[in-house]
């Protein structure tokens, strides 16, 4: 990978340790939400962090996010596609992105912008406005990729990169060991336990009800309630 002879280590992802069970960090607590929140907001992981964990979103549902599928005057968002899954090194430019892989609402999710998430939206925005301003100013390429959640020059992030910086960030932060997917369960089990309504957050997660009972730790065999 150094010299450039192949684009990724095929190394990376190999698995050492097999077994029926794999261990599932517990999810963060509203009050570890919130103390993870704190720490990286201003930060650049402050946008993808609070999606995932207030949505449920994927990371390539996250990475793949266009301003198109963005309504922030009608106060909606529309998840109907995903950063496709081996993108490679140096990709500056996504010409076209990926279906969602879901067992439910495979055309997609249409969620609220709430009071408290659109205030990351719009510093989102404001952010990209001002990294194209500076990439014009100094004369260098930003690639419209029409990204939500871009790098300063607008190209995608890779998901493999993003997942291992994110243990550096959960590790410097002190708290408890969290993947980026876990963001996802933290949101599933925060919303059952401030609602118990499994049929609204199976739709929010774009599962099924026995999928999301799943993620929950619970039976499959759990009855809709609204």
């Amino acid at each position: 990978v150094k010299y450039g002879y192949i684009t990724s280590n095929p190394a990376r992802n190999i698995i050492t340790k097999f077994g029926k069970e794999t261990h599932v960090p517990d999810p963060y607590t509203i009050p570890q939400l919130q103390q993870f929140l704190s720490i990286v907001t201003g930060t650049k992981w402050e946008f993808p962090v609070a999606i995932a964990a207030l949505y449920g979103l994927r990371i390539s549902e996250v990475l793949g996010l266009r301003w198109r599928n963005v309504d922030l005057s009608g106060k909606e968002l529309r998840v109907v596609e995903q950063l496709p899954y081996n993108l490679g090194r140096g990709t500056n430019i996504v010409s076209e992105m990926a279906p969602l892989k879901s067992k439910k609402n495979s055309d997609g999710r249409i969620l609220p912008i709430t009071d408290i998430t659109l205030p990351y939206f719009e510093r989102q925005k404001e952010q990209q406005e001002n990294q194209k301003a500076m990439c014009s100013v100094s004369g260098t390429i930003y690639y419209d990729n029409d990204l939500v959640y871009a790098k300063p020059d607008g190209s995608p992030h890779r998901r493999d990169k993003m997942s291992n910086e994110f243990g550096q960030v959960v590790r410097r932060s002190g708290l408890p060991h969290l993947r980026y997917h876990d963001l996802r369960h933290t949101a599933a089990t925060n919303m059952h336990q401030l609602t118990g309504d499994f049929y609204t957050i199976s739709e929010i997660l774009g599962h099924t009800l026995e999928g999301t009972a799943k993620s929950l730790g619970l039976s499959a065999q759990v009855n809709t309630v609204t």
